[in-house]
């Protein structure tokens, strides 16, 4: 019950990066709103879990139906985007800061899992199991699982190579440099402009 409800939150995050990662100009966003897109999945539980428990403490006997469960649910929806948003906000300065080594792997573990989950999504080789006999049928999805690993891991690998095309901002300084200096370095970096002659 719990992957169904998080199959779509899933679909669309992999769907989203996929798209992201293809366009080097957009790669920017594509750790920030697929992280965003996958929260909102778990805000959304807990938001409907403290919207129930709201509701029933300030109406107990009121049916849950009609409008008053309409604008309860849709508190609950305005919640979890709101969630979903401040994981986006914090995604995208978390991959700012990190260094090269850490956010090639964010990047290639988030490709991996895109991938292989629009993979799965698609039935491609999991379609051989029509195939071939029944008594097979373990062994033909074994290897289309081992296959579809194998092409996402080179896939991811392919696009982790360009992992710094992923860095919204670069405001890393060395360890030890205080909030401050790393605010001002950001300020200056966002305000330099190019001169006229391109450089």
């Amino acid at each position: 019950m719990q992957i169904l409800f998080a199959a779509p939150f899933l679909l669309a995050a992999g769907l989203v990066f996929t798209i992201l990662s293809l366009i080097p100009r957009a790669r920017r966003w594509g750790i920030p709103v697929p992280t965003g897109i996958l929260a909102t999945a778990p805000c959304l539980i807990v938001a409907l879990l403290v919207v129930a428990v709201l509701a029933h403490w300030i109406a107990p006997t009121r049916n849950w139906r009609g409008w008053w469960a309409g604008a309860w649910l849709g508190i609950a929806g305005v919640a979890a985007l709101l969630g979903g948003v401040i994981a986006g906000v914090a995604a995208r300065f978390s991959a700012c800061v990190f260094p090269t080594l850490l956010l090639r792997a964010a990047v290639f573990i988030a490709a991996w899992c895109s991938y292989f989950v629009l993979m799965a999504a698609a039935g491609v080789l999991g379609s051989w199991y029509g195939l071939f006999g029944r008594s097979q049928n373990w062994i033909i999805g074994l290897l289309a699982f081992g296959i579809q690993a194998l092409l996402c891991f080179i896939a991811a690998f392919f696009i982790a190579k360009r992992s710094e095309d992923f860095r919204p901002q670069n405001i890393r300084l060395p360890w030890g440099t205080s909030f401050r200096l790393r605010g001002r370095a950001s300020v200056e970096s966002a305000s330099v402009t190019p001169a006229p002659d391109g450089r």
